[in-house]
């Protein structure tokens, strides 16, 4: 089952950064999972096969917002970490269970200097 994960881009004040452009690497802690793009107008890039790992290219059509889909087969607790050149953003645990995934963070997040 894929679970939705929707990254924005923020500055500093929490502020959606409308006009980011910009690639940002994203994993899973436990190093399982495989996304796919839900939406988005920039470059997607999933990793090797259940890795957990992908890369997005923004695009100023993309507004600063991005919407992937993660599916995990394994039963995991696991983080989701965002980088760029200059931020980096960790969620808080998730769960997968049987194929289930429980998100118990906030599924919209990254911050990226303005």
């Amino acid at each position: 089952m894929a679970r939705g994960v929707t990254i924005t881009a923020r500055d500093s004040a929490g502020a959606t950064l409308t006009n980011y452009v910009g690639t940002i690497s994203i994993s899973t802690s436990s190093g399982h999972g495989d996304w796919s793009l839900a939406s988005g107008s920039g470059t997607f890039a999933a990793g090797a096969a259940d890795s957990g790992t992908a890369t997005y290219t923004f695009v100023t059509g993309d507004a600063g917002v991005v919407s992937l889909s993660l599916a995990n087969t394994h039963a995991d607790d696991l983080t989701i970490s965002v980088n760029n050149s200059s931020a980096s953003v960790t969620s808080g645990s998730s769960a997968f269970f049987e194929g289930f995934f429980d998100y118990a963070a906030e599924d919209d997040f990254f911050a990226a200097s303005s």
